[in-house]
């Protein structure tokens, strides 16, 4: 679900701020770590802790470098 949310939604993403799409693939992080706790509580495993919503803020954090980074690479490489 993720992925394709992804996939379908980055091209109207990338016209928006960066600040915006921070926030988008932060959303994104967040749908993931929810459909992955639901399996969870479905399969009956325990509660994660709250090191487990850690990859979510990582991102938020990481995906304004990391973007102006891949934009970089694209443009050197031709693909934009």
């Amino acid at each position: 679900m993720v992925v394709y949310l992804a996939l379908t939604l980055h091209q109207r993403v990338q016209i928006y701020p960066l600040w915006q799409q921070t926030l988008f693939v932060w959303v994104l992080l967040l749908v993931e770590r929810l459909l992955s706790l639901w399996v969870l509580g479905a399969t009956g495993q325990p509660t994660p802790t709250l090191i487990y919503w850690a990859p979510t803020f990582l991102g938020l954090i990481l995906w304004p470098w990391l973007s102006v980074v891949l934009s970089d690479l694209a443009r050197r490489s031709g693909i934009i």
